[in-house]
């Protein structure tokens, strides 16, 4: 049995880091680390220098996202 594939370009290598699933996958871990961040912020009234830490890298993403949007970027590349 023979496939035929003629119709495809096969000079061009796939590259598996932009398919939309990887893409989308990849919104949900980044996703998922900021709500991880926001918890161990508000959790480690404890320990005064890790709640800044984690406020000022919760900051640091927040304003990359403004930025990127004014710039026309995406997280997904």
């Amino acid at each position: 049995m023979q496939v035929d594939v003629s119709g495809f370009e096969t000079s061009r290598a796939v590259n598996p880091f932009t398919t939309w699933d990887f893409l989308a996958m990849r919104q949900k871990v980044a996703d998922c680390a900021k709500i991880l961040l926001d918890v161990a912020k508000e959790s480690s009234d404890w320990f005064p220098p890790l709640k800044s830490a984690l406020g000022g890298v919760n900051a640091l993403i927040k304003h990359y996202e403004v930025l990127a949007k004014e710039v026309g970027v995406t997280h997904n590349g």
